[in-house]
């Protein structure tokens, strides 16, 4: 939702997902928080959290309940959009 299919974002530090118009990567989807997610580098991978968003943050259709390192292809679903992380 409001990107197209296939479009690349690049994260080299912190970024925030989310509705706000400040978000790093902005998602246009109501089941959204404003500041939903953030993925940020941490030894030499990446990870995920949920920054206490009213509906949840998915990995692999699992409810983040914690910080949880990103594996390539690992799919990230925030309401209906879904993100596929790629190394």
């Amino acid at each position: 939702m409001g990107h197209p299919p296939g479009t690349v974002f690049e994260i080299h530090d912190e970024a925030i997902l989310g509705r706000a118009p400040t978000a790093d990567v902005r998602i246009e989807d109501s089941f959204a928080s404003s500041s939903h997610a953030r993925i940020f580098p941490r030894g030499g991978s990446m990870y995920i959290e949920d920054m206490g968003s009213t509906n949840g943050t998915y990995l692999n259709e699992r409810q983040l309940q914690a910080v949880e390192q990103l594996q390539p292809d690992d799919t990230i679903r925030i309401g209906e959009t879904e993100y596929r992380y790629e190394e």
